[in-house]
């Protein structure tokens, strides 16, 4: 298990990382755990911004709010993989896993808040 996990890790360093939530309690809270699992991770506020980040770094995973003012996390991850087709994309949401039966790719998980590293990690390991 311990081996497992280092080797997550290791996996996880090679990769840039982008998480997108417009509840600042959510970004604070990330800020303090992903950067200890990536090499580059970028945040934003919304989608509009998350995805100038993830164009300008070329982003491999996305970690994103679905519901969000200006642009939602489900435009923003199609904007993103109509230039990086293979990026990675776990969704977070306050809502019901029914509510979003319809996402329109591959290669996503879908999380309900509250977040736990333990369902984060779960769903990074299902991506890789």
């Amino acid at each position: 298990m311990l081996q497992e996990l280092k080797e997550m890790v290791h996996k996880l360093k090679r990769l840039n990382a982008l998480f997108v939530d417009d509840e600042r309690i959510v970004l604070d809270a990330m800020r303090g755990v992903m950067p200890t699992l990536y090499n580059n991770v970028y945040f934003a506020q919304n989608g509009y911004d998350g995805l100038a980040l993830a164009i300008r770094h070329k982003v491999d995973m996305v970690i994103t709010d679905i519901s969000m003012p200006k642009m939602s996390g489900i435009e923003m991850v199609r904007s993103i993989q109509d230039i990086y087709p293979d990026v990675k994309v776990i969704y977070i949401t306050g809502h019901s896993f029914e509510d979003f039966q319809v996402i329109p790719h591959e290669n996503y998980e879908l999380l309900v808040k509250p977040i736990s590293t333990k369902k984060l990690f779960s769903a990074i390991e299902n991506l890789l």
